[in-house]
């Protein structure tokens, strides 16, 4: 994804770099994302102008799955690699969105 529209994305709902399915799947996903689930009718139906049934059940699905797998990984404070580490901190991610890393750095050993 090019930086612009990285940098733009908590701001897809009125970011002009995002087209209408987009935005409708982002704030889909937002929606679902939240527990309990706030996913709504019209959510639903703004999907529905953009995509098929069978596009919209590959969609919604990869919602619980990552999900699932940041709950996964923070519960068990799993390491990650070096790259994922310095994205977070090119991309501002702690100060866009609150997300502290520091439980996934690997152990020091103080021995250097």
């Amino acid at each position: 994804m090019p930086d612009d529209r990285l940098d733009a994305l908590l701001d897809y709902d009125t970011s002009p770099l995002y087209s209408k399915a987009e935005r409708a799947t982002l704030d889909m996903a937002y929606h679902a994302a939240q527990s309990p689930n706030a996913v709504t009718a019209a959510h639903m139906d703004r999907m529905k102008e953009h995509y098929s049934t069978e596009a919209i059940i590959e969609l919604v699905s990869v919602v619980p799955l990552f999900g699932w797998m940041n709950r996964f990984n923070s519960t068990l404070a799993i390491h990650f690699d070096d790259h994922t580490l310095e994205w977070a901190v090119i991309y501002g991610l702690a100060a866009k969105t609150g997300w502290d890393p520091s439980k996934h750095l690997p152990p020091t050993t103080g021995a250097e």
